[in-house]
């Protein structure tokens, strides 16, 4: 009997491996409206498989000694990597940093992404690093970078390589190898990785060609929180935070904590590097026409709009958001309300709003690109996540003088000065998509939103002391200056 469920785990996770490697082509096929549920069931057959394989990493690999290298690092080049420049919290502060470093550092910076050039959802931020310097490419595929691999490392590298990986999943392993070819090709001396699976995956191939120097930056509460969550992701983590040269970041004291709870290491092992604004946002956001915004919409000049930045996906709790919705308009009826993102949930989410009568109140434009004429035009600004990283729309709203009200998810506390710059609903985080969740959670934020519509005093104070704030814990060239100081 074991045989036989051997062999139905290997059919499996060779099935698994074969539709991770059709996902772009399944992206296109599959109708939008069913990414999210497709992708969710999808992700948790992929744990359930790959959760009754090994889940110990017996070895990191390490460079070959002796091994012919014709191209050796140059110093101080640094190679960033990351899944895309999609319109995200996370990619945002990395275009940020690339700016920056583009502009301070010789040799300039460098991107690889996995999944840039797919289609434009992924290339968001690409427009704002034209003409930086820095060098932004795609990830090159595995059989060219085998061969480039054995021609530079020696012809027994890759099987070597693929023998210390035998661990790992085969999509990861892939990626491994992948990544090991642009680093020596490139020549990096630090290997920067954002996320977590292109944060593994980048810091393992860099110990396996030697680099000096390898940085993850983590931008939320840990993988378990979410539905990317994967066996090899904890296994893989706890090898890396033994690694000396390997340094772990978060944007969040709370985010770091939870990671370190998680992995069984110290909290002091994650270095908190806050997030960045960038001034020149500052001035876009003074300069905003919200009134210009609200025309758009068709929402009256004098009607309290609550408004929400956010991905529609689980994490944010769109429906939530709704429910939260619904009870102030039940006692304030002349609010409207904005969404300004798009996501998978899109289509639930206007199901919902028609079944309740908010059809006409409720205004979803999409991703926008001027996110401040959106700031300008909200009385109060809504986030009921249950999980969150650093959300950078708090510290927006902030800049733009928009009194917050937020769940304690995450990092989220970090981005309001309690009281001053907007409220933070304790304990109203969790795991839960729509209205259920704690007790009476949807009734307790209502609540928070109406004391804050009902106080001009609010907004008064939040235009004061929201940029203040903003720019004395978020400065841009601070995040730049900590971040490219842990390179050494």
């Amino acid at each position: 009997m074991s045989k036989v469920k051997a062999l139905l785990v290997t059919l499996a996770n060779v099935a698994v491996q074969r539709l991770i490697a059709l996902r772009p082509m399944l992206r296109r096929i599959v109708p939008r409206r069913l990414h999210h549920r497709v992708g969710t069931t999808f992700r948790a057959a992929l744990r359930a498989v790959e959760a009754s394989r090994a889940n110990a990493v017996p070895a990191l690999p390490r460079p070959p000694v002796g091994a012919p290298r014709s191209l050796p690092p140059i110093p101080g080049l640094v190679l960033h990597v990351t899944e895309s420049l999609g319109c995200g919290g996370a990619e945002r502060q990395l275009a940020y940093l690339l700016k920056g470093q583009a502009a301070r550092c010789d040799p300039a910076p460098q991107l690889v992404g996995f999944r840039l050039g797919e289609s434009p959802e992924f290339d968001h931020f690409a427009p704002a690093l034209a003409g930086t310097g820095a060098v932004i490419d795609t990830v090159t595929r595995t059989a060219t970078a085998e061969r480039r691999l054995a021609e530079i490392l020696g012809p027994d590298f890759v099987p070597t390589l693929g023998r210390d990986l035998a661990w790992a999943p085969d999509d990861v392993a892939d990626d491994i190898v992948r990544l090991a070819a642009e680093i020596v090709v490139r020549r990096a001396d630090v290997v920067h990785g954002w996320q977590d699976s292109v944060g593994i995956a980048a810091a393992i191939a860099g110990l396996a060609v030697g680099v000096r120097r390898v940085v993850i930056s983590t931008r939320n509460v840990s993988p378990p929180n979410f539905s990317y969550d994967r066996p090899y992701m904890r296994v893989a983590y706890q090898a890396l935070a033994a690694e000396p040269n390997v340094v772990l970041i978060n944007n969040s004291r709370a985010g770091a904590d939870d990671y370190a709870a998680w992995l069984g290491v110290p909290p002091s092992r994650f270095v908190v590097v806050r997030n960045g604004i960038a001034p020149a946002e500052i001035v876009a956001l003074g300069a905003a026409d919200g009134a210009a915004f609200r025309a758009r919409l068709g929402v009256p000049p004098d009607a309290p709009l609550v408004g929400g930045v956010f991905r529609l996906h689980a994490e944010k709790r769109p429906l939530l958001w709704l429910e939260v919705a619904a009870r102030v308009r039940e006692r304030l009826p002349a609010a409207h309300f904005v969404i300004v993102g798009d996501g998978p949930m899109r289509p639930l989410l206007l199901q919902e709003a028609g079944r309740r009568g908010m059809a006409d109140v409720l205004h979803l434009p999409g991703a926008v690109r001027h996110v401040g004429d959106a700031l300008a035009a909200m009385t109060a600004f809504l986030l009921v996540s249950a999980h969150e990283g650093t959300p950078n729309v708090v510290i927006e709203a902030s800049l733009a003088g928009v009194p917050v009200v937020a769940t304690d998810a995450g990092g989220t506390a970090e981005t309001i000065a309690d009281g001053v710059t907007g409220i933070v609903v304790r304990g109203a985080a969790g795991a839960d998509e729509g209205p259920a969740g704690p007790p009476n959670v949807a009734e307790t934020i209502a609540d928070k939103v109406l004391e804050v519509l009902r106080n001009p005093a609010w907004t008064k104070r939040c235009r004061e002391a929201g940029p203040r704030f903003v720019l004395d814990r978020f400065g841009l060239e601070r995040m730049i200056v900590e971040t490219t100081a842990l390179y050494g």
